[in-house]
């Protein structure tokens, strides 16, 4: 018997099938977001340690799920914010890039140009990183290479 007696039985039984199958893309496409947004292993805080002319200075790094870094950290001369961005690299490691504004007693004096590479495995981060000082005309003071990073996450990532 057909429940629908105004519609053909070919009609009621396409619209079945129609039904159906989009419910099956829907639950399909449902469940590739679900695994195409997890959030990459680097995504979250990370306390690490970065060598300073031999000082071991405290760094909080914060990777956002959208590329943004952000870090704060404390050097010899007080505090500072660093902010730049990070994308995927191969085997599961991330390249980032970050800036910080330099002063002294209030004035400008240029910017830290930092490049790093950095694994994460667990809650551990290992990586390198290396940069330049540059004056506010585009000189370069200094760069560097190689410095070490090491780190262990803070907080997890949301979900775990």
């Amino acid at each position: 018997m057909n429940p629908l007696p105004f519609l053909p039985a070919r009609v009621a039984l396409s619209l079945l099938t129609a039904t159906a199958l989009a419910m099956g893309i829907t639950a399909s496409v449902q469940a590739s977001a679900r695994t195409a947004s997890a959030a990459p292993p680097v995504v979250g805080t990370w306390n690490a340690t970065f060598n300073d002319h031999g000082r071991l200075n405290p760094v909080l790094m914060l990777f956002h799920a959208d590329g943004t870094l952000l870090m704060s950290g404390v050097n010899g001369d007080g505090t500072s914010l660093t902010l730049g961005q990070w994308r995927a690299a191969q085997n599961g490691a991330v390249a980032f890039e970050a800036r910080i504004l330099g002063a002294e007693k209030g004035r400008y004096v240029g910017q830290i140009h930092l490049r790093g590479s950095a694994t994460p495995n667990g809650n551990r981060l290992i990586g390198t990183l290396g940069g330049e000082a540059v004056e506010p005309g585009g000189k370069v003071l200094f760069a560097w290479k190689g410095e070490a990073i090491k780190a262990f996450r803070v907080a997890p990532t949301a979900g775990q």
